[in-house]
């Protein structure tokens, strides 16, 4: 049995294949200036935002939380991108759902509820779907009539599911 040869790939040599370069650090400038228009759509000064941080990160017992007013310009101008905790924070102070608050730097929960469905697991599960944002309405393809569906529904035998 011969073995194959590993090969190494450059995370260099993708840029030139359809994906350009990106510095994880550097966000895009408009998620930034989105930003700031947020904050000062709420009457917010970058020094309040600070103050409100502190608290939560108080409250969660974690620095991680805390902005301090330059890291919050820092992030305005496009020097960084907030970590999950910080996107967690400004989501609490702007009173915005997270994935609001992430989407503006290009994240986008639409596209990963895609990917997990696309890319699947070795076994089953049980879905997740314990908070309301998940609860979607879905349509699937049936050509009877509702009633018509409503009533084999209530013509197939209860069976308890097996675990």
């Amino acid at each position: 049995m011969s073995e194959r040869p590993v090969m190494w790939l450059d995370i260099k040599e993708l840029a030139g294949v359809g994906f350009p370069p990106m510095d994880p650090r550097k966000p895009s400038p408009t998620a930034g200036k989105r930003m700031k228009a947020l904050r000062e759509s709420l009457g917010l000064t970058t020094r309040e935002v600070e103050e409100k941080s502190k608290e939560v990160a108080r409250d969660r017992h974690n620095e991680e939380y805390y902005i301090s007013h330059a890291w919050v310009t820092d992030i305005e101008t496009g020097e960084y991108t907030p970590s999950i905790y910080k996107f967690y924070t400004f989501s609490a102070i702007y009173h915005r759902r997270y994935d609001e608050i992430v989407s503006l730097f290009g994240l986008s929960m639409s596209d990963l509820k895609r990917y997990q469905a696309s890319l699947g697991v070795p076994k089953t599960h049980l879905l997740a779907g314990d908070s309301e944002q998940d609860m979607e309405r879905i349509s699937l393809p049936y050509s009877g009539s509702c009633a018509d569906l409503c009533g084999k529904l209530a013509r197939r035998p209860r069976t308890r599911p097996q675990y």
